[in-house]
């Protein structure tokens, strides 16, 4: 597969491109690897550090539109078909935050919650979230997911 993988020009949600010297997606041996941010397409659509420039409802809206952005990712691995997915090993997530900023869990969960809606209960999965004091490109969150497919 080509990196990043053509999309036709009527797609709504437009795929995010690396921000960087990476792939947007590695799939080997059945699982597949994915890092986010929150972007729209190549905009960066949230930036600043949670608990200072940033409250605590734009930051979970900033995990949705990251788990959004795995999801479509984890649909090109997957050649186009969800239904492949056999497990959400774990997802993760790198908040930008103040160092008193202490509802990260709850950050979290907005893309969990997404995660779960969009693949069915049976993708509950481990997790881990992190507070940091930046990010590249001061993006407010990245998230991180590791999946099973067939």
């Amino acid at each position: 597969m080509s990196y990043p993988p053509k999309r036709s020009a009527s797609s709504r949600h437009p795929l995010a491109p690396s921000i960087g010297n990476y792939a947007p997606f590695i799939a080997h041996a059945g699982i597949v690897s994915i890092v986010q941010g929150p972007l729209w397409g190549d905009e960066l659509r949230y930036v600043g550090r949670v608990g200072e420039t940033v409250d605590v409802e734009t930051a979970r809206e900033a995990a949705r539109l990251c788990c959004a952005n795995v999801l479509m990712q984890l649909r090109e691995a997957c050649e186009g078909d969800l239904g492949r997915v056999t497990c959400c090993y774990r997802l993760g997530g790198y908040i930008n935050s103040a160092p008193s900023f202490d509802r990260h869990s709850y950050v979290m969960n907005a893309a969990s919650d997404l995660l779960l809606s969009v693949l069915g209960p049976e993708m509950r999965h481990s997790r881990y979230v992190v507070g940091c004091s930046s990010i590249p490109s001061n993006l407010v969150i990245e998230v991180e997911g590791w999946f099973g497919i067939d």
